[in-house]
């Protein structure tokens, strides 16, 4: 099969995750699951090694990270035959992303401006300030839907959780982006006006 193919298989597999765990234990234990979605992981784990040995790029550090937890945590849900830590692999995917972007933070450049600076190498002062109180927004935006996935995987129903993670955690996403994008449109319309005067 295709490199590139495959690669997209696996990523949508990791998207619906919660949908392809609230299905599955309909009719399969959660040792069946798990032991499937390991398997995902594992691809996507070598998919990342292998991408990275042809283009003598290394994949972001919070991937192999977060692939790693998830693996070790989908190995013990399939040994102990759990559930629970099978509803866990959100939190393991936001605490990880939480990590990597204080981690930024404490370390400069942070996660955004680094992004910025592939479209806007010569990113302003300004542009820097900016792209840090983003990071920090993302931040506090992963450290809140950790407890939220934690909370719904220890307290609530298989399906409530399946809503919350499935669904509404992608909404907030998009609405992340969507605040975010219109606050930085405005943020540039004032930079450019403060320089034409």
């Amino acid at each position: 099969m295709n490199t590139k193919l495959l690669s997209v298989i696996i990523t949508l597999i990791s998207i619906a995750y919660p949908a392809i765990v609230f299905f599955g234990l309909q009719h399969f234990s959660p040792s069946i699951i798990a032991s499937v979605l390991l398997l995902v992981i594992l691809a996507r784990l070598m998919l990342q090694s292998s991408a990275g040995n042809r283009s003598n790029k290394k994949p972001a550090p919070w991937v192999k990270a977060s692939l790693l937890m998830a693996s070790t945590l989908l190995l013990c849900s399939a040994l102990l035959n759990s559930t629970k830590l099978i509803q866990f692999y959100p939190v393991v995917v936001n605490l990880t992303l939480l990590t990597v972007f204080v981690m930024s933070l404490i370390r400069p450049p942070s996660v955004i401006e680094t992004l910025a600076r592939m479209t806007d190498p010569g990113l302003p002062l300004t542009g820097v300030a900016y792209t840090r109180k983003v990071t920090i927004a993302w931040a506090i935006f992963f450290a809140v839907n950790a407890l939220i996935a934690a909370y719904t995987a220890l307290f609530m129903s298989l399906q409530s959780w399946t809503i919350y993670n499935g669904l509404i955690a992608y909404i907030l996403i998009g609405l992340m982006f969507g605040i975010e994008y219109l606050i930085r449109r405005q943020v540039k319309a004032k930079n450019t006006t403060k320089q034409n005067h």
